[in-house]
């Protein structure tokens, strides 16, 4: 025959029991906010680096049009270097 143990809880002990589960789910939710934060953050950051890029590209390929039309209008170097 087996025995069930049984948990006799006093009003005291309820309480306790109240107020920590109150502190847990609040520690829970800082924690929740905290990790909010932190991929806020993060995706934050990507978006800034994704976009710091893109500016990277667009100066790269102005520049790349720049030299193709000056080597155009002037034609191109080494043909300049032969005629003198």
């Amino acid at each position: 025959m087996n025995r069930t143990s049984i948990k006799v809880i006093k009003r005291k002990d309820a309480e306790v029991v109240a107020n920590a589960e109150t502190q847990n789910r609040q520690v829970t939710e800082q924690a929740a906010a905290f990790s909010e934060i932190k991929i806020e953050r993060r995706l934050h950051r990507k978006m800034a680096d994704t976009v710091s890029d893109w500016i990277a590209e667009r100066k790269e390929s102005n520049r790349i049009k720049e030299i193709s039309s000056i080597r155009k209008l002037f034609g191109d170097e080494s043909s300049l270097s032969r005629t003198t």
